[in-house]
């Protein structure tokens, strides 16, 4: 009876339901067309939206009209989104279903019905799916036809008013054969070099110099340096703080950038990291006070304060006071755009105010970066307008240099006489002056580098920017289609002076860093804020309720920055923001600082359903929502650095929209779901850091899309339960892989024939690669292994000759791979704990090696000439030609680094050398080494550092004094070839205990940090 009753009541549901579908068949059959008609209107809305930012529009109801139109292509694209969304998420239903064995007995009818409304469903069980699928593409249909009538309209108004789509008749800012001549290769331009400040730079570095201080100030001196913005006033204090006679000057130098807002506790937290210490041990501001007062106490430091805007007395006062502990001498920088703040800080009458350059000056700035050696033809035919040009820049070095990256690619007469003639020049559309010039340049952008700049504007002054980071989030919003595009459109941008290169050569460990970071000036910055008001907002505030209701309706982006704990409830919710916000969000950036704060998810999810990029780093999260599903725009979803996370909800693999996944350092993570292969659009999964995972799921070789992996963890037991390696050939991986990739626990591999299945030598694309064998957390595997498997593992894992940053970390094995001088690019190498090599490979002969870090090999009991490469049968050629920094650690039974063979061999051509450009050499925990090598005094070495080594010590400071800079058990004794007397250790940062013991690729090393 119960199956009767059940069967009677599906019958009289398929009944309704097919009703239903026979009222609207026509509407159904047809969505396909209406579908395409809205991908093409929505592409044509989206072209005319661009062109119109580029256009002086007087009229409001222009204005009106194309924010109306900018809405309703904000829905349309959301529509389409989710019908592309359905159609993928049924296309894995179908796969799954006929994995299982369901693709037989197919009903022939709904094969028809499925192409009829090219929905394809499994048909074989049409009862309850097949209607189900049908009814919701009738609401496609039905949401797409009023979105077409909607724009119907909305053109039939513009006609009205005499527009024609495509066609606005208003005077563009830039002219047409600016534009035609767009260039579509990008190039760097070298930086250039500074004019009309050396004048300014000898004033500021003689008050410097200066040790008298003035009465009451206890030896420490404030001298601002004011001016307006894009004057150069950063410029100026990077040029005094990097002179040769100041670095010899002060026993320690700090910069900090502060920016607005003037945050006291995190502006200490540079301080204490500039200063040697780790800012991550203090929590309360009182904490971190002391550790500044007790660091700088009897110290002669410089200390640079960029961009500072506070007026506010106390909260400078409370920052002071610890830093009047300083030694005698002592300085501290403040970079502003306000006098009022030197008035605060009565510090008026040291003040430098800065000055306008000359029109002169100007244009060497912009013809050093327009025009090449060679052109002095070019030069002649164009000086004349190139000047006129140049008295724009109305003094300000940042005007030129921007003008400068525009006129690059335009060297006729005519470019130059368009840009110089442009009505934006006397427009009143900009709130500052400095913008005009700003703008041109922005307009001579593609709209797809229009809107990718644009969206920088949601990140705060100061920002360190990664380029493949801003990429991600430019693919997620669907201004770019692929990575090579991105990264031609982030080179654009630099090229024009938006972004300004900033290379971090060493991470906070001393080892080398290759990761690149781009800064943005701070009038840019407000420029970008000036283009992208209204749609672009950041938000730093510890209470944002106020803020949230203040937000304009059309905010698509908003970041949320420093929120803190001590609200009223501790839980940071969202639902003050309008409703017409909710829907429209596409990106939601959450930052804090303190793990105590709560976020609303359920709000977020069920309210924000139009993001596409969701940024909730370093929360403290433990579980996330099963809801997460609903979000299903979502393209980049950042949980990195939630160290609570155990694991990863199964409902996150219906978000078959995402792009990329951000995990890293979420040191609990147990493992990933099974179902990660229905996430069939991810390109990126940043796992670096997610100590705990065994291995990948099976599911992960569906993922054909795959471009960047950051870690691949070896599983050790139950290896059927994980994705089997040999299968990487058929994710395309080979193809595409970019970026960064880390095998860990290398050890666990079986056999040759397994390390040999990854393949890393098809891998063309990587570029860093790093190979940890072993993790010591107690596990017996580690203990059983054979050293010649690991040598045999290790041959198996060649990577391709392109690579740039290699290491390789706690290998077992007697032996280096053979491979290993044969990377003709690599750049930085590594090698970490390799305990059972009694000799070092021939890693002179590595080409472009400019770092090179040999840490914990306990067996090397001498560095000989087979480390150098050079032998007397040898063709001529220099033993690490490129070399500059040099780093060997714990080496507990080295006592004699042999180099007068190595040198005999060099000076037997005399076009060969040996470590022609060394700058470092940095010695640590090698007891017994005796001395130095006498061909070191033929490299142009500029700074030894040499700790624990006490044989070493003495005889360092009896023969090797010629050396510039010399560091003694962390302790300078030599600065810029002046001796410095001492006593030991006084005017060292004093640490914590809490930092002296810090594990780089897991082995523990209680000296790194005390070298630190």
């Amino acid at each position: 009876m119960a199956d009767a009753f059940t069967s009677a009541l599906v019958n009289q549901f398929v009944s309704g339901a097919l009703l239903k579908i026979d009222e609207n068949l026509e509407l159904v059959q047809n969505v396909k067309k209406d579908v395409k008609r809205l991908k093409k209107s929505l592409k044509y809305i989206q072209d005319l939206l661009v062109d119109a930012g580029t256009r002086q529009l007087d009229s409001q109801w222009l204005k009106q009209w194309l924010s109306d139109l900018e809405d309703i292509s904000s829905d349309m694209d959301d529509v389409l989104d989710e019908w592309n969304s359905a159609i993928i998420k049924s296309e894995i239903e179908k796969y799954d279903q006929e994995a299982k064995g369901g693709g037989e007995d197919r009903d022939e009818n709904s094969d028809v019905l499925a192409k009829q409304v090219c929905f394809p469903v499994p048909s074989s069980w049409f009862c309850f799916k097949q209607v189900i699928q049908v009814i919701r593409h009738c609401d496609f249909a039905k949401r797409i036809r009023k979105l077409n009538k909607e724009l119907d309209s909305i053109k039939n108004d513009g006609h009205d008013h005499g527009i024609v789509m495509g066609a606005i008749s208003q005077q563009q800012y830039i002219p047409s054969s600016i534009v035609k001549s767009r260039i579509t290769t990008i190039s760097m331009i070298e930086e250039t070099e500074i004019h009309g400040r050396d004048d300014d730079k000898e004033i500021l570095v003689s008050k410097l110099l200066c040790d008298i201080t003035r009465k009451g100030t206890k030896g420490i001196d404030i001298i601002p340096i004011v001016g307006m913005g894009g004057l150069g006033k950063t410029t100026l204090a990077q040029l005094v703080y990097n002179d040769d006679r100041v670095k010899a000057h002060f026993d320690k130098r700090i910069w900090v950038c502060v920016s607005e807002p003037f945050d006291q506790k995190r502006v200490a937290k540079a301080i204490v990291d500039g200063l040697g210490g780790n800012a991550q041990n203090y929590d309360e501001l009182e904490s971190l006070v002391q550790c500044i007062s007790n660091s700088v106490k009897g110290m002669k430091f410089l200390l640079v304060l960029d961009d500072v805007w506070t007026e506010e007395k106390q909260k400078w006062e409370q920052l002071k006071q610890p830093l009047m502990q300083g030694g005698v001498g002592s300085r501290i920088i403040v970079t502003t755009r306000k006098e009022e703040v030197t008035r605060m800080m009565r510090a008026i009458a040291r003040m430098i105010t800065l000055k306008k350059l000359s029109d002169e000056q100007c244009w060497l700035i912009i013809r050093q970066l327009v025009f090449v050696e060679g052109e002095e033809n070019e030069v002649n035919l164009l000086e004349e307008i190139g000047r006129k040009i140049a008295s724009k820049c109305k003094g300000l070095p940042l005007v030129a240099k921007v003008l400068g990256g525009l006129m690059y690619y335009r060297k006729s007469e005519s470019q130059w006489n368009d840009i110089l003639q442009n009505k934006l020049w006397d427009s009143k559309v900009v709130e500052e002056e400095i913008f005009a010039p700003l703008l041109l340049s922005y307009y001579d952008l593609s709209p797809l580098e229009k809107c990718c700049y644009l969206y920088c504007s949601l990140f705060p002054k100061d920002y360190k920017f990664e380029r493949d980071t801003l990429i991600d989030m430019w693919m997620s919003q669907g201004y770019i289609g692929d990575s090579r595009t991105g990264q031609e459109c982030f080179e654009s941008l630099v090229m024009r002076s938006f972004f300004d290169d900033y290379i971090q050569e060493f991470n906070a460990y001393g080892a080398f860093d290759p990761r690149h970071y781009y800064l943005m000036h701070d009038i840019v910055h407000d420029f970008t804020q000036f283009l992208a008001k209204n749609k672009i907002f950041v938000v730093e505030c510890d209470d944002i309720r106020e803020k949230m209701k203040s937000l304009e309706h059309k905010v698509s982006h908003l970041n949320v920055l420093n929120v803190k704990s001590n609200s009223s409830d501790k839980v940071l919710t969202l639902k003050d923001i309008e409703r017409d916000i909710q829907r429209k969000l596409r990106t939601l950036l959450i930052s804090t600082d303190e793990i105590e704060v709560a976020l609303d998810y359920d709000f977020i999810l069920s309210n924000l359903k139009g993001l596409r990029v969701l940024c909730l780093p370093a929360l403290g999260i433990a579980n996330l929502p099963h809801s997460i599903t609903t979000l299903i725009h979502l393209r980049y979803l950042d949980l990195s650095n939630n160290s609570n996370l155990r694991k990863l909800p199964d409902s996150l693999c219906d978000l078959c929209n995402l792009q990329t996944l951000k995990i890293a350092n979420c040191y609990n993570l147990q493992r990933l779901p099974e179902g990660i292969g229905k996430i069939v659009k991810l390109r990126c999964l940043y796992n670096y850091g997610c100590s705990e995972l065994k291995g990948l799921p099976k599911g992960f070789g569906k993922l054909t899309s795959l471009q960047k992996l950051e870690m691949i963890p070896i599983p050790k037991r139950n290896k059927e339960a994980y994705f089997p390696f040999g299968d990487l050939k058929n994710l395309g991986f080979y193809d595409h892989f970019q970026g960064f990739l880390r095998i860990k626990r290398c050890v666990n591999l079986a056999y040759v024939g397994e390390a040999e299945k990854i393949s890393l030598g098809k891998m063309k694309e990587l570029e860093e690669l790093s190979l940890n064998f072993r993790i010591f957390d107690g596990s017996s595997v580690e203990e059983e292994a054979k050293p010649q498997n690991e040598d045999m593992i290790l041959e198996a894992l060649k990577p391709h000759p392109n690579i740039n940053v290699l290491t390789i970390s706690q290998y077992h094995g007697a032996k280096f791979p053979s491979w290993m001088t044969s990377l003709i690019k690599l750049k930085c190498l590594t090698l970490v704990g390799f305990d059972n090599c009694e000799t070092l490979p021939p890693l002179g002969k590595l080409p472009c090696l400019e770092s090179l870090q040999l840490s914990i090999m306990t067996c090397v009991k001498k560095v000989g000439v087979e480390f150098w490469g050079l032998n007397h049968e040898e063709e001529k050629g220099d033993s690490f030609p490129k070399l500059k920094n040099l780093w060997f650690n714990y080496f507990s039974k080295w006592t004699k680094w042999e180099g007068s063979e190595a040198a005999a061999a060099a000076r037997s051509s005399s076009s060969s050398k040996v470590m022609p450009c060394l700058r470092s050499l940095r010695i640590t925990y090698c007891r017994n080494l005796e001395a130095l090598p006498d061909f070191l005094r033929m490299t142009p070495l500029e700074d030894l550092r040499i700790g624990d080594s006490a044989i070493l010590e003495q005889s360092c400071l009896k023969d090797w004094l010629h050396i510039p800079n010399i560091e003694i058990n962390y302790s300078l004794v030599q600065k810029e070839g002046t001796w410095i007397q001492k006593e030991k250790d006084q005017n060292m940062p004093k640490l914590d205990e809490q930092s002296s013991n810090i594990e780089i690729e897991g082995v523990s090393s209680p000296q790194i940090s005390r070298e630190l």
